[in-house]
C-alpha cells in the first residue's frame, strides 16, 4: 500500500507520529481496508463533505499550482504531452526548494531535512545537454558525448540528472553532463519575434484597408482642410477679391499659385459638381478700363464670373 510506505518514511524521517488524515471521499480513502488500517495506526480520519473540494484548499491549491506549471514548462520546453509524468516530477522536485506562503516564508526541503538546499544544479527544463559516454560503452573514433534533452533529476535516493536520448528513444541517468540553456532561450526568442513580426504585418494590413476604406470616391466633394487663418475656401475667396493681382492661375493643373497667402496649401484638390474647382478659370491680368482693382462680379465653386468692358 502507497500509503502505509508513506507513513513509514514520514513517521521515520522526522521522527514524529501522524495523527490526523484529512481527504475527500474517493474510493481509495473510504474503502473498509482502508479504514481498518488507520485504526490500527491509531489515525483520526475526517473527510468532506461531498462535492464540496473548498473544505480542503490547501490540497486543492497546490494541486492546480503543479497542473499550471507543468503545461507551463511543457509549452516553454517545445516538449510532448507524453513528458509529462517528467514535468510534474521537476515541478514538484522544485516547488520544495521554493519559499512558501503557507509556511511563513520557508522553504519546505530546509524543514523536512534540516539543510538548506542548493541551487548550483538547477537547470532550464526541456535545454539541449550533453552526457559523457563512459569509455566502457565507446569505440577511440566514437564521439565522447550524446546530445540529449534535460528532463529533471533524480528522484527516490538517485543521483545524477534525467536525460532523454532522441536518437535511441530512451530514458538515461547521467552525471557527466553538460547544458546548453542558450539554445531553448534563443528558440523561444525566434518565436516571440517571429510573433511580433506577424503582428505588425497583420496591423499594417488593418491600417492599409481602413485607409482605403476611409478615402474619399472619385465622385465625391472634397473637402477643404483649416488653416491657422481659417478655412482654405474663405482665404481663397478672401484673396482672389482683395489682390486680384495674380501671377498665373494654369488651366487642368488643379493647384492655384501666387494666391499670395501664407498660410494656404497650393497643393490642393478641389471638385464639387463633378468638375475641377479651376476648370473655367482664364489667364487673365484682370486689367479692364484702367481699373487696378478690379474684381470678378460673383466667385461660386466651378465659375467665375467677370465684368464686362
Amino acid at each position: 500500500m502507497v500509503f502505509s510506505r508513506w507513513l513509514t518514511e514520514v513517521e521515520n524521517q522526522t521522527g514524529q507520529r501522524v495523527k490526523n488524515l484529512w481527504s475527500d471521499n474517493r474510493g481509495e480513502y473510504t474503502s473498509q481496508a482502508f479504514k481498518w488500517y488507520l485504526s490500527e495506526k491509531g489515525i483520526k480520519h475526517q473527510n468532506n463533505v461531498p462535492y464540496a473540494p473548498m473544505q480542503n484548499g490547501v490540497t486543492q491549491r497546490i494541486n492546480r499550482t503543479i497542473q499550471e506549471r507543468v503545461k507551463a514548462m511543457l509549452q516553454h520546453s517545445g516538449l510532448k504531452l507524453e513528458f509529462w509524468v517528467e514535468a510534474l516530477q521537476t515541478t514538484v522536485y522544485l516547488i520544495n526548494l521554493s519559499p512558501s506562503k503557507a509556511i511563513r516564508l520557508e522553504v519546505p526541503h530546509a524543514l523536512w531535512s534540516g539543510k538548506e538546499p542548493t541551487y548550483g544544479r538547477l537547470h532550464i527544463f526541456g535545454c539541449e545537454a550533453y552526457a559523457f559516454i563512459p569509455r566502457e560503452k565507446r569505440t577511440k573514433l566514437s564521439p565522447h558525448a550524446t546530445k540529449c534533452i534535460f528532463l529533471g533529476y533524480g528522484t527516490d535516493g538517485e543521483f545524477g540528472y534525467r536525460l532523454w536520448d532522441p536518437e535511441n528513444r530512451r530514458l538515461i541517468r547521467n552525471n557527466d553532463v553538460v547544458f546548453n540553456e542558450d539554445s531553448i532561450l534563443s528558440r523561444n526568442q525566434q518565436k516571440i519575434v517571429g510573433k511580433r513580426v506577424s503582428f505588425e504585418i497583420a496591423k499594417d494590413r488593418v491600417e492599409g484597408s481602413a485607409h482605403r476604406t476611409e478615402c474619399p470616391k472619385e465622385d465625391e466633394v472634397h473637402t477643404y482642410p483649416d488653416t491657422e487663418d481659417g478655412p482654405l475656401e474663405q482665404l481663397e475667396d478672401k484673396a482672389i477679391k482683395d489682390k486680384p493681382e495674380l501671377t498665373h492661375i494654369e488651366k487642368g493643373n488643379n493647384a492655384i499659385k501666387g494666391v499670395g497667402t501664407n498660410n494656404v496649401d497650393p497643393t490642393y484638390t478641389s471638385k464639387a459638381k463633378g468638375r475641377s474647382r479651376n476648370e473655367s478659370i482664364m489667364t487673365t491680368d484682370l486689367q479692364h478700363g484702367g481699373d487696378d482693382h478690379a474684381s470678378p462680379k460673383s466667385y461660386t465653386q466651378g465659375e467665375t464670373s467677370w465684368p464686362n468692358s
